[in-house]
């Protein structure tokens, strides 16, 4: 909110004041008209804050769209510091799927079920990974709220050490952005200091084997808790990075390593370019800019989102989502007869293809 405008930090006028209203905990300007009109979703009320909107199942895709500016912009600052970078990874697992249920009428009937599970990003870097913190995984048990009881000490700080380039090493990764909801923000934990952001990345390594061990299970006979072929390649392919991006605008420990491997890797381009080691002060300043580009992306998507949602409410806009799923389904139609017609031609038409 305090960054300069530029082609990548500007905010609209009704982002910023979204945005700053979030950031002050205040009421959202855009929603003081609607509280107290349903969203159609479960019969919940619009909120003062907002959130009841942002968590309400809607018609358009307005939380994949927040989804995918944030892939969007996170390829783009990759693809800025020279890193290895892919969107959208299919067919890890397409090839140990059994060919008879990959077919037209076959037990899986999406694309997405057919590639067992698509991770949004891959990623190669040249630089190290800094370790997570030590406290990431929580001890079990509740975070005590007493403010007498003494938290666990911080790790001391890592001292400067001089970029060096290695091979590459390439990881999956998933990208999640969470809302202001019960089931992401709980009450009673403003003294624990495990953010949402982790708690949320810590269930995606699960939600992933989730997927596919079912199909280990069906299709490969796999009994229940033991590793299937399909787990195997997952878990063959490396650590699974975790990227949560939270309603405050606040990262998960994953993405905060990644953003500064970064700016490491572009140290390191610009170091090749030049012919001489850049300095720390002119490395921070990279990473600072980083930060800073990537906040306010964060910032202005998750607000977008809220501004978009706030016209999806009511009867109209389930309607007009009516009438857009029936256009689409004419259009799939219309594609699939002029697929079969082509496809006749090409093949002729048996004993009438004389007449």
């Amino acid at each position: 909110l305090l960054a300069t405008p530029s082609p990548d930090t500007f905010l609209s006028a009704p982002v910023f004041r979204e945005a700053m209203a979030t950031h002050l905990l205040l009421p959202s300007p855009c929603c003081q008209n609607l509280v107290g009109k349903t969203t159609g979703y479960r019969n919940t009320m619009v909120d003062v804050f907002g959130a009841n909107v942002m968590c309400a199942t809607l018609p358009f895709d307005t939380c994949r769209s927040c989804h995918n500016d944030v892939q969007r912009g996170l390829v783009a600052r990759a693809n800025d510091a020279r890193v290895e970078v892919e969107a959208e990874v299919f067919g890890l697992f397409r090839d140990i799927i059994p060919a008879a249920v990959l077919v037209e009428g076959g037990g899986l009937h999406t694309v997405r079920e057919r590639s067992g599970c698509i991770p949004d990003l891959r990623l190669g870097f040249q630089v190290s990974f800094r370790d997570r913190r030590s406290d990431y995984i929580p001890r079990r048990g509740r975070p005590s709220g007493n403010p007498g009881d003494q938290a666990d000490p911080l790790p001391a700080p890592r001292p400067a050490q001089r970029l060096t380039q290695g091979p590459t090493t390439r990881y999956l990764a998933e990208l999640k952005c969470i809302n202001a909801g019960p089931s992401r923000y709980p009450r009673g934990e403003a003294n624990s200091r495990d953010k949402q952001v982790d708690r949320r990345a810590r269930a995606l390594p699960a939600e992933y084997k989730g997927k596919l061990a079912p199909i280990d299970q069906q299709y490969y006979q796999t009994a229940p808790g033991v590793t299937g072929p399909l787990v195997q390649r997952l878990e063959s392919l490396g650590e699974l990075l975790c990227f949560v991006v939270g309603a405050f605008s606040e990262v998960s420990e994953d993405l905060e390593r990644v953003i500064r491997a970064m700016a490491e890797s572009r140290v390191l381009y610009l170091s090749r370019e030049s012919g001489r080691t850049l300095s720390d002060n002119q490395a921070g300043l990279i990473l600072s800019q980083y930060r800073r580009r990537l906040s306010c992306l964060f910032t202005r998507s998750a607000a977008s989102c809220l501004l978009s949602r706030v016209g999806h409410l009511g009867e109209g806009a389930k309607e007009c989502a009516a009438r857009r799923r029936v256009a689409m389904a004419e259009e799939e139609r219309t594609r699939k007869e002029a697929e079969a017609f082509y496809a006749a031609h090409v093949r002729g038409r048996g004993r009438w293809a004389g007449l």
